[in-house]
Formats: C-alpha cells, structure tokens, sequence
C-alpha cells in the first residue's frame, strides 16, 4: 500500500478531456485533465498521485469528458508510509507556497526566476495545463490569495480549483511587462480545514507563476 505516481501517455487535439481513476468499490482516486497535446497522434505524459492499496484489485478509467486517446500507464513506486505518527504532507495554509514545489503537472516547466528572492518559476504554460498541491489547511474559511504572476501579453488566466474539481477562483493575469517582470494578483478562496489538494489550471495560458 502506498501513494503511487501514474503517468497517462495521452493524446488530443483540444484541452477539456478528463479522466476519472476510480477503485474497485467505485471511489475517485484522482482526476486527470487531459492537455491539448497539438494532435491525435502526439502523445505526452500526464502524471497524477494515486494511493492504492495492497494486493490485486481492479483499477476502472471512467472517461468524464472524451475527446483524447490514451497509449498506455504506468505506475510508478510507492511512498511507503512511515511507521508512528506522522507530520501532515501538504503545504501548510496560510503560508507561502512556492511554484515549482507542485506534486503533480502537466505541461508546465521550471525555469530560474528573475523575481525579487531568486529561485526558480513555473513557465511554458499552454492552454489547459495545471499543477497540483497538496496543502494542510488550519482552519476552514476564507482566505485572501495572492499569485506572484508574469505575462507579456495579458490574455492568460488561473483557475483555483478544490480537488473535487469545483472553481474556487478565477484570477485574470495582466499584461505585467514580460515574461519576468511580476506583480502580485489577489483574489479570495473558501476552503475548509485539513489535508487536500489544490489545482492551479490554465483555461488560457501565456504566464509566469513564482508563487503563491
């Protein structure tokens, strides 16, 4: 028993497709959102975590949105749990998470920033990229958001999302004056308290993350 990475090699000429990952008794596991990857026979590698348990079971793909080919998967290895109690694993909340420190994506890369602190940014983001965060919210309400974001062009935007999949934000990105020239956008988020994920996705690309 252990959390997984499985990687999706799949295929589409448009964004929008998604994939459900479910177990044997029927429960999410995770959700895939399927890039566009420029067409039906280019493939890329989307990886997800995924925590299974031990021994033989069926694992069903549940197309929530079509529109994509799938070649293969593959399961990675396992992080073993530790023994004793353990520390929460995700990000704390409130707190500074930094960009490139996702646990899943698809699409983007990491580039050395030119942002005020150095480091390194998300970047070469597309139209329905995303990158995922385990965070450990401290107590359940709202929350005000600030995204150290970058664009020349100001056509982009981000979409929060909670790991059911439901818009929590959505946060314009302007024109900040390149590619590494930042400024800080804000929005506000609901989120109840404990351990989940967040999803950081791009219904139009074209920008910058340093952090959030």
């Amino acid at each position: 028993a252990g959390t997984y990475s499985v990687g999706f090699r799949v295929a589409s000429p448009a964004s929008g497709g998604r994939i459900e990952v479910r177990s044997s008794s029927g429960a999410v596991l995770a959700t895939v959102e399927v890039p566009s990857t420029g067409a039906w026979q280019t493939y890329r590698t989307v990886s997800v975590p995924v925590a299974l348990a031990a021994g033989t079971q069926t694992l069903q793909l549940v197309s929530r949105a079509g529109g994509w080919n799938l070649n293969w998967l593959e399961i990675g290895g396992a992080s073993a749990p530790a023994a004793g109690p353990v520390a929460p694993a995700g990000k704390a909340l409130p707190g500074l998470v930094q960009a490139e420190a996702y646990d899943a994506m698809s699409g983007v890369q990491r580039e050395t920033t030119a942002d005020a602190g150095g480091g390194q940014n998300i970047g070469y983001v597309d139209d329905g990229d995303w990158v995922d965060y385990r965070v450990s919210v401290a107590s359940a309400g709202t929350y005000s958001l600030a995204l150290r974001a970058a664009s020349p062009n100001g056509t982009g935007s981000i979409e929060v999302r909670s790991s059911s999949g439901a818009t929590l934000a959505t946060v314009p990105v302007p024109a900040t004056g390149g590619w590494q020239t930042y400024a800080t956008l804000r929005a506000t988020v609901t989120l109840p308290a404990g351990e989940q994920t967040l999803r950081l996705f791009a219904p139009r690309g074209g920008w910058n993350l340093n952090w959030f």
